[in-house]
């Protein structure tokens, strides 16, 4: 009997650092705890976060977090800040859309739009548009409905939906911009002439009949919204920026435009009303008159209704911006606009600008806004910033605490202290704003070069006091984290770069290594400051040791006896600590080793290359035990996981993977991280009991201990941690992930099923369902809804299932079969009549929250994936419940879809014919009953709604007519009071 194996599954446990991701556009958004315009909405990894400006905090209302898989989001909109019932919309790069109640934080539907990403959306009142491989998919919330259209040949970048005409303007990589009736559902207007594909960068702005397109041209359409749409050319405007647009934004008043570029500068035009237009045109006229040109030439060009007015420049470049209505002030005995901005920056931060517009004529004006008004710039302030969250850089180096309660990450610029447990920003080093000349070595000549921008490598001291940071100019300097002040600065550490640095395994000294090749040694020394406390601080103890090539990394063995350093040469030398005497060169990569480590019983080396693979080294006879090269991408950092046989590796592509070192092979591969992994860190909360057996004492000690913290307020999850391993990791993304050890366990054959099972959903989803006698998918300009998942399929076995069951009941009864038991699937549809139970069935498949069903998309694609035998039997059933009245908007879709899949079948067959013929009758009964029961009670509420008035009148009446009582009889005692005081 083949034994199996089983390990302990690594679960995340937090994920955190990312205040707004670049890929995702910022927008204003409310709710019912908060007033319009005071929060704001982005996306953050593959979660959303609600920030709030003014006070620079989360709020904690609700989590849009999809509840299977980690694919980061892709694409993000909300309804409009002044909708009654806010909504989000959130597309994924799998290609899954989810619709969260901004309000309850529920999901209301959800469903896949395609095999790749989500481009593009919008959301409108109760109408979704959402874009991926090409096509469009429009969901109707309130129906649970919708239809996928195709037109477009490329990748689809921007749309809009124009609610008052019910129509969609699209603009893909194709070069077209498309314009599509929302009520026929089809494509009545290419625009062409584009001088290039509109790609990503580009953007699409409309507001009622203005389209703006980021080429040399502006759109306007010119219409009424009864009639079809007509375009025509309506000029050029042209920017103070030189760089390409990226995004257009109007205010939902569509008086302003927000322009933002591929630089640091975000322009502002202002849209001229209908007033200052035949103001405009009057000038135009009379200059053409006193020149003696034609009259009937003068027109108003788009430079003339489009009037750029201001030119921010931002701190960083900008992602992603949004604007809110303006507010008319008056100030200084003029009327001025005061207007919000919010702008998401690519060094993963939020500002909210305010600006002041004067709306008489003035200059374009350049800003640089400053948190008060100013004299350079009296009309924009910089008035919130969200910074403190996340780093401005990618992070580089991450560690635990020695208590495993903190967290310390580096980027470049800065470095912070994070909570493991509440995740909460402790405190933040930013070494710019200090100054060194304060700060010296008192052995060493003071500096007054200016403290270097770029940090390369850092170590935590004993104590987690303070940090050891290491800089690309070579210097080292040591932070006092409690105080966040300098207190050391090493100028002449190295000549280059300094590449890592490792605190030995006495931890009484630091080891660092750069890329000038060398080696330097540092004691932790405790010296008396100026006023008389002491201070840690280096001291060097031994020369400096030359190796043969830059250092790219280096590690001490945790008996301290070895110290391993990987070479750009491709090879890793092995040193005694003592003499620094060479016992091993360890070669076989073809490419520089970027990371490595060694286990806590000091015996074997794990290294890491760009070549892809991973080895595992032994230190006492240097000879390599394994290479694993399941990587697909060069390797950023490995770790083993104390005091356990596991070993971890990242890579640039995002994958974290396990292995076990001892039986040499492949455990799992954690995922999560949007784009590469440039950190990794590892421990345990409890060695003495993670080397034990899980003893029944100690399991009960561990659950009852659960038992006694069932409470919200407990906080001691110290029990709940004594398996030990936590994984910390770090991304490109500016994402801080924590991984834990769960009592889950993780069997590698459930694994591989999981795998082969995903493998088939994502072939199921590439695929559609191929009828005989069927129009094609790729030939028909409309489709049903997103794509088919596992989730469909299954729901379709099910439905079939159902459809079997319910002919074996009809036989049972018409046998004459009297008290037989209802087949357990009745039993759970709490039903024991066989047409309510397949009607039900039928009814799960259009759920629009249903996982079973494929959410919103569900109905279709599960009766598309039904055989044509029990098509032919499902029709005169549905035609049977269209006759009585069941579920007539539920059937009706369902009999269309059929017909239209298995035309060919309906046509040949005589049963499905009369089916077809008695389902068109009662479709236009169902329609009619249908309208005189809307018609009556349209008609009840209006005379309720009548009756309600008069009351409300005759309330307000008597209500005025006891406060102008009450004002009369108070002025008469008054008078009463003064008649006395009066002269005769």
């Amino acid at each position: 009997m083949k034994v199996t194996h089983t390990y302990q599954k690594y679960n995340p446990k937090a994920a955190y650092g990312i205040i707004a991701s670049d890929f995702t556009k910022v927008s204003y958004v409310s709710n019912k705890s908060c007033k319009s315009g005071e929060l704001c909405l982005c996306g953050a990894g593959e979660s959303a976060i609600i920030w709030k400006p003014r006070t620079s905090e989360k709020v904690n209302i609700h989590t849009f977090t999809r509840d299977t898989g980690s694919h980061p989001i892709s694409c993000i909109k909300a309804s409009d800040i002044s909708s009654l019932d806010p909504r989000v919309a959130i597309g994924y790069s799998d290609g899954l859309v989810n619709i969260f109640n901004m309000n309850t934080g529920d999901i209301e539907a959800h469903f896949r739009a395609g095999r790749s990403r989500v481009t593009s959306m919008d959301l409108k009142n109760d109408l979704l548009v959402c874009a991926a491989d090409s096509e469009i998919n429009v969901y109707d919330i309130i129906s649970g409905s919708g239809t996928r259209m195709k037109g477009h040949h490329g990748i689809i970048t921007q749309m809009e939906i124009l609610i008052e005409r019910k129509i969609l303007i699209s603009s893909a990589q194709d070069s077209f911009i498309k314009f599509w009736d929302l009520k026929t559902q089809h494509c009545f207007a290419t625009l062409t002439g584009h001088p290039g594909p509109i790609s990503e960068s580009d953007s699409l702005a409309a507001h009622i009949d203005k389209t703006t397109s980021t080429s040399n041209e502006t759109l306007t359409p010119l219409s009424e919204p009864q009639s079809q749409v007509a375009i025509q050319f309506s000029g050029c405007v042209q920017r103070s920026g030189v760089r390409r647009v990226h995004c257009l934004v109007f205010d939902p008043t569509g008086t302003y435009l927000l322009c933002q570029s591929f630089d640091r500068n975000v322009e502002i035009f202002r849209l001229l009303d209908e007033e200052e237009k035949a103001k405009r045109l009057r000038k135009k006229t009379k200059k053409a008159k006193a020149k003696g040109l034609d009259l009937s030439t003068v027109v108003l060009e788009a430079e003339d209704e489009l009037r750029p007015i201001l030119r921010i420049n931002l701190s960083a470049k900008p992602a992603s911006c949004d604007i809110l209505a303006p507010r008319l002030i008056s100030e200084h005995e003029s009327q001025k606009h005061l207007v919000r901005i919010i702008c998401s920056l690519k060094n993963n931060m939020l500002e909210e600008l305010q600006l002041v517009v004067p709306l008489s004529p003035f200059k374009l004006q350049t800003l640089q806004p400053t948190p008060t008004y100013t004299k350079k710039c009296p009309n924009a302030r910089l008035l919130n910033t969200v910074s403190i969250f996340g780093h401005r850089s990618p992070i580089i180096a991450c560690n635990f605490t020695s208590d495993n309660l903190g967290v310390f990450t580096l980027s470049q610029t800065e470095a912070k202290l994070w909570s493991r447990r509440s995740t909460a920003c402790l405190a933040t080093l930013e070494w710019k704003n200090h100054s060194n000349s304060k700060h010296n070595n008192p052995d060493e000549p003071s500096s007054n070069n200016p403290l270097p921008n770029k940090a390369s490598s850092m170590v935590l001291a004993p104590g987690d006091r303070h940090v050891v940071i290491g800089y690309e100019t070579g210097q080292l300097i040591l932070f006092d984290l409690t105080s966040k002040s300098v207190v050391q600065i090493i100028d002449n550490a190295h000549t280059g770069a300094v590449r890592s640095i490792a605190v030995t395994g006495d931890k009484k000294k630091i080891i660092s290594g750069g890329s000038d090749k060398q080696v330097r040694f540092y004691d932790f020394s405790l010296k008396t400051s100026d006023n008389g406390k002491p201070h840690l601080f280096l001291v060097e103890s031994c020369p400096s040791k030359t190796v043969s090539d830059q250092i790219s990394c280096l590690a001490v063995s945790p008996n301290n006896r070895l110290v391993v350093v990987a070479l750009m040469n491709f090879h890793v030398d092995v040193f005694f600590t003592d003499s620094f005497k060479r016992i091993h060169s360890l070669y076989g990569h073809s490419a520089p080793v970027t990371s490595l480590d060694i286990s806590s019983d000091s015996r074997l080396i794990i290294t890491g290359s760009t070549d892809k693979t991973v080895r595992l080294w032994e230190l006492q006879f240097g000879n390599c035990q394994r290479r694993f090269t399941s990587h697909s991408e060069p390797i950023t950092c490995v770790r083993f996981i104390p005091h356990t046989s596991l070993a971890v590796s990242s890579d640039k592509g995002g994958q974290i993977k396990q292995w076990d070192i001892k039986k040499f092979r492949e455990i799992t591969t954690l995922k999560g991280h949007n784009g590469s992994v440039t950190s990794l860190a590892t421990t345990i909360t409890n060695t003495a009991l993670l080397t034990q057996k899980k003893t029944p004492k100690l399991e009960k000690a561990r659950k009852s201990h659960a038992r006694n913290n069932q409470d919200e307020g407990s906080n001691d999850d110290d029990m709940d941690e004594l398996w030990g391993g936590l994984i910390l990791s770090t991304g490109q993304d500016f994402s801080i992930r924590i991984w834990e050890e769960a009592d889950e366990l993780l069997i590698l054959e459930e694994e591989e099923q999981i795998a082969r099972e995903q493998e088939e959903e994502e072939e199921l989803v590439r695929s559609e369902a191929v009828i005989p006698g069927a129009m094609p998918s790729e030939a028909s300009e409309i489709g049903p809804l997103g794509r088919p998942t596992g989730n469909t399929r299954d729901a379709a076995d099910m439905f079939m299932e159902a459809m079997d069951i319910y002919e074996e009941e009809i036989v049972k009864r018409k046998n004459g079969a009297k008290n037989t038991t209802p087949h357990p699937l009745m039993v759970a549809r709490g039903t024991n009549c066989p047409e309510k139970f397949l009607l039900k069935s039928l009814m799960a498949l259009r759920a629009p929250y249903s996982r079973l069903g494929g959410g919103g998309a569900g109905l279709e694609h599960a009766l598309g994936a039904l055989t044509s035998e029990h098509v032919r039997r499902l029709l005169p059933k549905l035609a049977d419940w269209l006759s009585r009245g069941w579920e007539i908007e539920l059937v009706g879709r369902s009999i269309r879809h059929l017909v239209t899949l298995h035309f060919g079948l309906a046509i040949s067959c005589s049963e499905l014919r009369d089916a077809i013929r008695q389902s068109s009758k009662a479709r236009m009964e169902q329609l009619v009953r249908a309208k005189n029961l809307i018609g009556m009670n349209l008609a009840g509420l209006e005379c309720l709604a009548r009756k309600l008035e008069e009351d409300q009148q005759i309330d307000l009446f008597d209500e005025l007519i006891t406060t102008r009582d009450k004002r009369i009889k108070k002025h008469k005692a008054k008078q009463a009071r003064l008649m006395p005081l009066l002269p005769d």
